[in-house]
C-alpha cells in the first residue's frame, strides 16, 4: 500500500492533491479509488491500472 487519504471534498476536486503524488514516474501503478456514490451493494470503485 503506498498510501491512503480520507476525503473531504468531492473526487474531482482531490485527484490532483490525493492521487497524484502516489504515483511515481515510469512506475506502473494500480489505483483502487472509492467514488462517493452508492448502489445496492455498497459503495462504488474504480480500479485503474
Amino acid at each position: 500500500l503506498g498510501g491512503s487519504k480520507r476525503a473531504a471534498k468531492k473526487w474531482d476536486q482531490e485527484w490532483d492533491s490525493c492521487v497524484l503524488p502516489l504515483v511515481e514516474d515510469d512506475m506502473p501503478s494500480y489505483l483502487l479509488y472509492r467514488l462517493d456514490s452508492t448502489n445496492n451493494q455498497g459503495y462504488e470503485w474504480i480500479f485503474l491500472a
